[in-house]
């Protein structure tokens, strides 16, 4: 089914829709998530060791892996709002490539880091958390607010996606802030709640995107 036919149909019913360009949406959350993320980077400061470490390649590869993945979760979550894009089966793995290098990534980093056997876990706290939520809640609020404004087709994945996007953007934003280094301490932390909050999206898409 196109778009066009989609709105014709709910036009029909009495519900309003009005047809907004994709590459508008996602321009918009983008405009958004960098703002607040600019801004809040402002207020923690940017860690103090960041010239150093930029300089260092799987740092710089986590980072731009976690940039990729902010990007690709937020435009597989606005696909899933265009029901002539949201049929694509292409979409999904437009998501999971990005997740898979940033797994890779990581570990690769990880292994490398001595300290990842668990010296620093008291480091890393329900701080780090707080920390990935207030970096992610302006971004979160402001997809799922207009997602609703759209007609969405795969409500699961629009839900469950939107917030991995503004999670993944919360984990890039503590990663510039905070100095720790890799532990299991921000495995638990960080991504652990990060892919519990984003299932619970998941679960809850039909009931948010009714």
């Amino acid at each position: 089914m196109s778009i066009e036919t989609l709105i014709t149909q709910l036009s029909d019913k009495g519900r309003p829709v009005r047809y907004v360009p994709f590459l508008r949406v996602c321009a918009e959350w983008m405009a958004v998530t960098a703002i607040s993320f600019g801004v809040l980077t402002l207020i923690y400061g940017l860690r103090s060791d960041l010239g150093a470490r930029i300089g260092e390649p799987l740092f710089l590869a986590e980072l731009a892996m976690n940039l990729s993945l902010v990007i690709a979760a937020g435009v597989t979550a606005t696909a899933a709002a265009y029901p002539d894009r949201a049929g694509i089966k292409g979409w999904r793995y437009l998501f999971i490539l990005p997740l898979g290098l940033y797994a890779v990534v990581f570990a690769i980093a990880a292994s490398v880091t001595p300290d990842l056997a668990g010296a620093v876990f008291h480091k890393h706290g329900f701080h780090c958390l707080l920390c990935i939520v207030i970096f992610a809640i302006i971004p979160a609020a402001w997809m799922l607010f207009r997602l609703c404004r759209l007609m969405v087709v795969k409500p699961m994945r629009a839900a469950g996606l939107s917030l991995i996007m503004a999670l993944a953007a919360g984990g890039l934003g503590i990663r510039l802030v905070d100095a720790e280094p890799l532990s299991v301490g921000l495995l638990i932390w960080h991504y652990l709640p990060m892919l519990m909050l984003s299932g619970g999206a998941l679960l809850l898409g039909r009931k948010i995107f009714r």
